[in-house]
């Protein structure tokens, strides 16, 4: 399984210097690299594993370029046409289990590099398979089921988590779940109490119930899982049926009172030790709603505000929000429910880049766009973001469809955050009618429109980049971590060595850095190297530390 591999980050030592940053639009393209390496099952070569190199490069909506090749008869592959940067190794055999040193690998690539030797070795995994039914012996079709590892590896966990939302029983009731790691699991049915759902196929929720037929957790029958087993008949049978309920209304403009159809909702149940929630289908012609299968208790609904904005509202100034809606389930079906919408605050100013004309800025970063999220309103579950805009040539912003509240800034390139660049952007600052703002948080009232305001921004280009030499010993993936903060203070930036040992930072501010390498193994005390670098604007800043796994233990990491 790929869950090893989110745990490392790595770059490369390049050359004894540091080297300046050149604008991108005066960069000429850069050659393209090939990373290569073998897949085994047992020392014996696997063909027809698709490798993939996913780029650590990513732009605002979290997406990333992805490559990949096939292994041939021998088990080799080979991915070509790469550019430059940090990728993610992954093998794309479900079947199979990654753990340890042969783990999902995340390597930097150096512009025209041949990187070979990037081998997997793969354990078959193992397989429990069973039927639900209810008391009547009745199949469930389509129940959620639910795989908890007793281990304490997080890797398990994190495994198990990847394929939740696939373990689902077919229309017979029965369900297969492969390429699990060796170890303990217990395994039930049902809706785990505080969740929410929507039930099966019959929109029936049932109680969480572990094999083979028991509510407690402590009763649950341990089912051992080794390497290639397959454990069968683990069925679950289910008595005890929850009491439900639904809630129905509308959602309407409340500005002119007319339905909005198509509207994406979302529904939360509100917990004392957390709530839970989850995304809703949208409205009808009519604007209305209904949900089923809800279980006594309190909740929340709430407009999914990326579906809300593609149909007029939360996008411009003068545009259109909507309050949480909250309400209670005791023992009967909640009707009329409405949701109305309001219009919004907006904001409209200047963004200005500290020692920067906005050509240099936006030559340096791309488009730039501007967000407001708000903070501070007991009328919204977690705050409300406005939609990202474009911020103008001459760095001009406006935007609306702001609840009241607390209004924080964030400034975006296009490209996205970008490590291989080292470019990241910060406010530093607000200002409204050139008076600062304290701790850069805006006060917003309901429908104000808002202008003068001046957010300014700290441009930070400087890039840290090393490598880390172990000496009496190895480690294995995901067991080191670059610490790397202002020199005397704690917290600030960080990465995970990648397979090579090395490791890449960016986006810094210039200043005097302390750069600090901890090892944690399992069952091992904590050992760190440090050192102290210069950070310089523009420019690649390269280091070299030596990691003694037999040093003294560290006694704390900040």
């Amino acid at each position: 399984m790929i869950s090893s591999t989110l745990r490392a980050l790595g770059c490369l030592l390049l050359a004894s210097s540091a080297s300046v940053f050149a604008n991108a639009q005066n960069q000429p393209p850069k050659k393209t690299g090939s990373i290569s390496g073998k897949v085994t099952v047992k020392g014996a070569a696997i063909s027809g594993i698709t490798v993939g190199a996913i780029a650590r490069r990513s732009n605002m909506t979290g997406s990333r370029t992805r490559f990949g090749a096939v292994t041939d008869a021998q088990g080799n592959y080979r991915i070509s046409d790469l550019p430059p940067g940090t990728y993610e190794l992954v093998p794309a055999a479900p079947q199979f289990v990654l753990g340890g040193a042969n783990a999902g690998k995340n390597v930097i690539l150096d512009e025209g590099e041949a990187l070979e030797g990037m081998d997997f070795t793969l354990t078959r995994g193992g397989v429990i398979s069973g039927k639900v039914t209810n008391s009547d012996g009745q199949p469930l079709i389509e129940e959620q089921v639910h795989l908890t590892p007793l281990s304490q590896d997080r890797s398990d966990e994190a495994v198990i988590r990847l394929n939740m939302n696939s373990i689902q029983t077919d229309d017979r009731g029965v369900y297969r779940v492969f390429g699990l790691p060796p170890g303990k699991y217990t395994v039930s049915a049902g809706t785990p109490p505080g969740r929410v759902g929507f039930g099966g196929r019959s929109g029936i929720r049932y109680k969480q119930t572990f094999h083979p037929s028991v509510t407690d957790a402590s009763q649950a029958t341990v089912i051992d899982v080794s390497e290639g087993s397959e454990a069968t008949n683990v069925d679950i049978v289910i008595n005890t049926r929850q009491l439900t309920y639904s809630a129905s209304g509308r959602v309407l403009n409340g500005e002119t009172g007319r339905p909005i159809p198509n509207a994406r909702y979302g529904i939360t149940k509100i917990e004392e030790d957390g709530s839970s929630g989850m995304s809703g289908p949208t409205t009808n012609a009519l604007g209305e709603f209904r949900i089923d299968s809800l279980v006594p208790g309190k909740y929340m609904i709430t407009l999914d505000g990326t579906m809300s904005r593609a149909y007029g509202f939360a996008d411009t100034a003068g545009d259109l929000f909507a309050e949480a809606l909250r309400f209670d389930i005791t023992d009967h079906d909640v009707t009329d429910l409405v949701v109305r919408t309001a219009s919004g605050a907006s904001v409209a100013g200047v963004v200005v880049f500290e020692g920067l004309d906005q050509k240099t800025a936006r030559q340096k970063f791309g488009e730039l766009m501007v967000m407001v999220h708000i903070e501070g309103n007991d009328r919204f579950a977690s705050g409300r973001s406005g939609r990202p805009v474009k911020i103008g040539v001459d760095g001009s912003f406006t935007i609306g469809g702001l609840p009241p509240g607390e209004a924080q800034f964030m400034i975006f390139s296009q490209r996205g955050y970008d490590v291989e660049d080292g470019r990241n952007i910060e406010v530093a600052r607000i200002e409204r009618d050139g008076v600062l703002i304290q701790q850069r948080k805006l006060d917003i009232k309901e429908r104000e429109k808002v202008t003068g305001v001046r957010v300014v921004v700290d441009a930070r280009t400087g890039m840290l980049q090393g490598i880390v030499k172990v000496e009496n010993g190895q480690l294995e993936a995901g067991q080191t971590y670059v610490s790397v903060n202002k020199a005397g203070q704690q917290g600030g930036y960080g990465a995970w060595l990648d397979a090579r040992g090395r490791f890449r930072v960016g986006g810094l501010a210039a200043g005097t850095y302390d750069v600090i390498v901890y090892v944690n193994r399992p069952g091992m005390p904590t050992r760190s190297a440090q050192q102290q670098v210069v950070i310089n604007d523009d420019q690649v800043t390269e280091v070299a530390l030596t990691l003694d796994l037999k040093a003294s233990p560290t006694p704390d990491r900040p």
